[in-house]
This record gives C-alpha cells, sequence and structure tokens, in this order.
C-alpha cells in the first residue's frame, strides 16, 4: 500500500517538472517568435507606413581636466504600435526599446521587448564592453506577471552563471523596463489641467519685478543655449517623436530640445537641473514652437511661449508665472476660452515632461 502510494508521488511530480519544462519551453518560443516579429516592424518602420518611434539623445562632457574630457552619450529609441481600444480609440503601445551608451571608451547596449497587445516586459538583453575589449551579456526571459522564465549569461565570452557578474540583475531590468514604460506615456499621454493644484507659496515681490526677474533668467537662458549650439562638446537632452493622431490623419514629428545645468543637492552630490526645453510640432496642417523657461533654483514653470500657424491662422501667445503657479501676466493675439485651464495645462505638460527628462539620466 506504501509503496503504491510513493509511486503515485513520484509519478506525479515526474508529470509536474515534465508539464513545467513544456510550458517553459513554449513560453521561450513565443518570445523568441515576438522578437523576430519586433525586429522586422523596425526594419519596416516609417517605409510604407508613417514611422511609429520616439528617440531620446543625450550628450553630457565632464571636463576632469584640459587633457581629460569625458564625453557620455547616450541614445535611447521606443517602437510602439497603435493598438484599437474598446472604446473605437487607439492606444499607443511600446513593443520594443533599443539603448546604446559610450563613455570613456567603455560602451552599453541594451534591448526590452515587451509584450505587442498587453505592453508588459517579455524580454531584456545586455551587452556591456570595457575599453579593453572585456565583455558581459545577458538575457532575461519573463511571463506575463514579471516573473523570471530563463536567464542566460556570458562572461569574457564564455557561458556563465549569474553570480559570475554584477553588470546587470533580472529585477533590475524589470524594473528598468517599467521606468522606460512609464516615460514614454508621461511623453505620449495628451495634456490637461486636471490634478493641478495650487501653491501655498507667498509671493515676495512685485509683479514688475518679477516680470524682471522672468526676463532676465530668458535672456540668461537663450545666451547660454547658443554658447552650447556653438560649442564642440554640446551638452543637452534631444527626444524626437514620428507619430500620426490616428490611423487615417497625417504625420507629424515632434522634437524636444533640454538644457541643463549641475546643481548641488543637500547629500553633496550634484544633480542635472533643466532651466530651458522647447518643443516644435510640424503637421500637414499645423506648425508650432513652444518654449517652457524654469526658475534657476526649482522645477518651477516661470513663463511660456507657443508661436503656431494653423492653416491661414497664426497664434502667439506668451504666459509669465508667479511663484504660486499663477499666470500674472498674458500677451497674446487671439482668444482663450477658459484662460485658467490653459495656464494650467502648461504647467502640467511641463510638469510631465521634467518627469522624461530625469527619467533619461
Amino acid at each position: 500500500m506504501k509503496k503504491s502510494i510513493i509511486l503515485c508521488l513520484l509519478l506525479t511530480l515526474m508529470g509536474s517538472h515534465a508539464v513545467q519544462a513544456q510550458n517553459k519551453a513554449e513560453q521561450l518560443k513565443q518570445i523568441r517568435k515576438i522578437y523576430a516579429d519586433a525586429k522586422k516592424r523596425i526594419a519596416e518602420n516609417g517605409k510604407k507606413t508613417p514611422g511609429l518611434d520616439v528617440t531620446i539623445t543625450r550628450k553630457d562632457t565632464t571636463m576632469v581636466s584640459e587633457d581629460f574630457i569625458i564625453e557620455d552619450n547616450y541614445r535611447q529609441q521606443t517602437f510602439f504600435s497603435k493598438v484599437p481600444t474598446d472604446d473605437g480609440y487607439f492606444e499607443n503601445v511600446p513593443y520594443f526599446v533599443s539603448c546604446s551608451g559610450e563613455a570613456n571608451g567603455h560602451t552599453m547596449y541594451r534591448e526590452f521587448l515587451y509584450d505587442p497587445q498587453k505592453g508588459h516586459l517579455l524580454f531584456s538583453y545586455m551587452k556591456g564592453e570595457t575599453h579593453a575589449g572585456f565583455v558581459v551579456e545577458t538575457r532575461y526571459y519573463y511571463d506575463a506577471n514579471g516573473r523570471l522564465v530563463d536567464q542566460k549569461h556570458k562572461v569574457g565570452g564564455s557561458d556563465a552563471t549569474a553570480d559570475a557578474h554584477s553588470w546587470s540583475a533580472w529585477d533590475t531590468d524589470l524594473q528598468m523596463g517599467k521606468t522606460m514604460i512609464q516615460q514614454f506615456r508621461d511623453l505620449m499621454e495628451r495634456e490637461d489641467g486636471n490634478g493641478m493644484t495650487k501653491g501655498n507659496k507667498v509671493l515676495m515681490t512685485t509683479k514688475a519685478d518679477r516680470l524682471k526677474m522672468i526676463r532676465s533668467n530668458y535672456a540668461k537662458a537663450k545666451n547660454e543655449i547658443a554658447k552650447l549650439e556653438k560649442s564642440e562638446y554640446a551638452t543637452g537632452v534631444n527626444i524626437t517623436i514620428h507619430d500620426q493622431n490616428d490611423l487615417e490623419g497625417p504625420p507629424y514629428n515632434k522634437e524636444y530640445k533640454f538644457y541643463f545645468d549641475m546643481v548641488p543637492k543637500k547629500d553633496g552630490d550634484m544633480d542635472y537641473h533643466c532651466y530651458f526645453f522647447s518643443e516644435k510640432y510640424k503637421s500637414m496642417y499645423l506648425e508650432s514652437y513652444e518654449e517652457f523657461l524654469f526658475d534657476p533654483k526649482t522645477d518651477d514653470l516661470i513663463f511660456f511661449y507657443d508661436n503656431s500657424d494653423e492653416e491661414d491662422m497664426h497664434f502667439e501667445v506668451r504666459l509669465y508665472y508667479d511663484t504660486n503657479g499663477r499666470c500674472i501676466e498674458s500677451k497674446h493675439n487671439t482668444d482663450i476660452n477658459d484662460f485658467d485651464f490653459f495656464c494650467d495645462s502648461q504647467r502640467a505638460k511641463a510638469k510631465k515632461l521634467l518627469k522624461v527628462f530625469r527619467a533619461a539620466f
């Protein structure tokens, strides 16, 4: 009797392992097929139909000494599709992200593959190489719930285990993949004024002094940008978007340029502070250029500018903000139906895009 029970338990256990092995093999097969399909879609992106992609580039130059300058170059591309929703609209769903970086002779390349319909991470790949030619490669495969299905490692060109290096880990790659998805959503979601709350700061200066300060900082920002554009070692974050508002509408291009400086943090380290960014938008019917200027010490928007041409109409808007985020001065050549909502919308947009900027580091 006992032998029969033990035999049944062994057979059940063996069957369970067989099912798990089969499921793992099927999952890996499906992920590899999705990866191959994604690579084909990327190769065809923008050829027969409008391109659907976002490119982020970052350049950061550190002068250690006159003879030692470190250039940190980073490029990130996100490819996405438009997935129909139940309400008849389309949702932008990323299916692949690639990242490449180079600093002081060291290089890093990463790939993140997402489910093309549901958007969760399926696969991540990393290849890092030192200036001396030492190479580490990792591959992580995930299920729909973010659990690790399989992993493969190579160190110095030979197969290795996960504990043979500390260049990446399956859980940190999973979190990185989620962060990139959130960055994409922050960048692509439409702006509105909802959820924006007024601060309770005290206005310590007169309106005239506030406007003088804003205009002075605008002139300083423009002067610094002009020098950066001419510099051999340009510094900044650029984002380019190729998309279309719907599948029947014309394609559009959108370009962001972020400019930053280094500011000290409380713990003594340095942080990246964006003091200005611009947006250029161009489609068949509309061309627009916008500027966002921030307080030199905080992330508070202090000035917004918009210059747009839509068919035969020209629009120009300037907004000046106080320390509470209220618009205290405006100049525009058009009627704005809900002026407070419009001002809050620009603050909401600025806040969201600063999140995108910070995620680039």
